[in-house]
C-alpha cells in the first residue's frame, strides 16, 4: 500500500509505504515502522540499499508487515528538529499506521526503528509515548531511553560494531541476530 498519507500541511504531505501479507493473515502480525533516513524517498535506494539497511525487507520476507515513513523533517536536512511539530507528526504516522493495519486485519503492535536521522524519530516514539517534550542533549536522551525501556520491561543491549563501514546498517552477525530476536519479541502477539 503506497503513500498512505498521514500528515498534511501547507507545505508538504508525509506518507508512509506499508508492505502486509496478502490475504488474512492466520494470526495478527506485528509491523516495523522505520522513519526515513534520507528524507525524500522513502523505501528508495538511499534509505535501503545506501545505508545497507535491510532490516525492513528481512522482516517482510519473514511474515510480517514492514511500513518506512517519510521523515518529518524536510530535505536537506541540517540536524534540526523541530519541536513539538516533529513530534506531533511521527505519532500521526502512528496513529495512521493503527488504523490502516485494524482495516486490513494486521495487528495492534507497532515497534519503530531507525537509522541516522531516522533513528531518532524511532527514540522520540518510545520516550514521549505519554508526553510531547524531548530532550536537548543526547546524553539525556539515552538515559529518558534506558528508563522508559526499563519501565516496559525491555533489557538495554549495547553492542558495538567492530568493522569500520562508515555510516551504515551494521552487518555483523551476532548484531543482526540481536536485533532479529529482539524485534521478534516485541512484534509477537501476547
Amino acid at each position: 500500500m503506497r503513500d498512505v498519507i498521514f500528515y498534511r500541511d501547507d507545505n508538504r504531505s508525509l506518507a508512509l509505504d506499508l508492505i502486509y501479507p496478502s490475504g488474512a493473515p492466520v494470526s495478527a502480525v506485528g509491523t516495523v515502522l522505520e522513519f526515513s533516513c534520507d528524507n525524500k524517498d522513502r523505501m528508495g535506494n538511499s534509505s535501503l540499499s545506501g545505508c545497507s539497511d535491510t532490516l525492513l525487507d528481512g522482516f517482510a520476507t519473514e511474515g510480517f508487515a514492514v511500513a518506512m515513513a517519510d521523515h518529518p523533517v524536510a530535505a536537506p536536512y541540517k540536524g534540526i528538529d523541530p519541536m513539538p511539530a516533529s513530534a506531533w507528526k511521527i505519532k500521526a504516522a502512528v496513529r495512521t499506521l493503527r488504523a490502516t493495519n485494524r482495516s486490513l486485519g494486521l495487528g495492534e503492535r507497532i515497534v519503530p526503528v531507525g537509522f541516522s536521522r531516522g533513528s531518532g524519530m524511532a527514540l522520540m516514539l518510545l520516550t514521549t509515548e505519554t508526553r510531547l517534550t524531548e530532550s536537548p542533549h543526547a546524553l539525556h536522551q539515552m538515559t529518558v531511553l534506558r528508563n522508559r525501556l526499563a519501565e516496559l520491561g525491555n533489557d538495554e543491549i549495547f553492542m558495538l560494531e567492530r568493522e569500520a563501514r562508515g555510516h551504515k546498517v551494521a552487518l555483523d552477525p551476532a548484531i543482526l541476530a540481536a536485533m532479529n530476536a529482539y524485534l521478534k519479541r516485541r512484534l509477537s502477539a501476547d
